[in-house]
């Protein structure tokens, strides 16, 4: 995995990179600190861990690339809360007043197709992959925005006990695979 950035569109620069620490064959991801290919810093294991990393350079954009490679089974990689940080002086515009709270919860029905669920965000469309692995991160107990375990709870309840669990986790991959349904209890109400 590489992080690289581009100022003004200029080229790219390499800001920080991950790679295998062994011979090629089942080794574990590790900090490449010198960027040569070859994981020699800090390993990657399940616990959350942060990195840090500088990026040279002034401008008035910039471009943040990751791209991830992984060529074999069982192998994965995730990242979560990528930030970019100015220091030194910089002047960063005011941030945008917050949108208005809105008291009207999304509607579980998807509006494009009332015999679908909808995906979360967008009652318009509907249910999609994004939405299942977005039910398979909640369920592992994985980091997720308030709101938005408040409408998977709430829409992907499937057999509407008031809790999502695994028999619901079950439920939604098999109505993705096109085996179930829109549960009774939500194709009956839109919301």
């Amino acid at each position: 995995m590489k992080v690289q950035v581009k100022i003004d569109g200029g080229a790219a620069q390499d800001v920080l990179a991950f790679h295998g620490n062994g011979d090629g064959s089942n080794e574990k991801f590790a900090v490449d600190s010198d960027f040569n290919g070859f994981g020699d810093g800090i390993m990657l294991t399940l616990a959350t861990q942060t990195f840090r990393a500088p990026i040279s350079g002034t401008g008035s954009s910039l471009v943040l690339m990751v791209s991830v490679k992984v060529d074999a089974g069982s192998e994965d990689i995730a990242m979560d809360d990528l930030q970019v940080l100015c220091s030194g002086g910089a002047s960063l515009p005011s941030p945008s007043p917050p949108a208005p709270s809105s008291t009207t919860q999304q509607s579980c029905v998807c509006g494009s197709d009332p015999t679908k669920y909808s995906t979360y965000n967008d009652a318009q469309n509907c249910f999609g992959a994004n939405d299942l692995t977005n039910l398979n991160v909640m369920f592992a107990g994985l980091t997720l925005a308030a709101e938005v375990k408040a409408f998977y709870t709430r829409c992907s309840d499937y057999d509407n006990d008031g809790e999502f669990r695994a028999n619901d986790l079950t439920n939604m991959a098999q109505y993705y695979a096109g085996l179930l349904s829109l549960a009774a209890h939500v194709s009956g109400r839109r919301s």
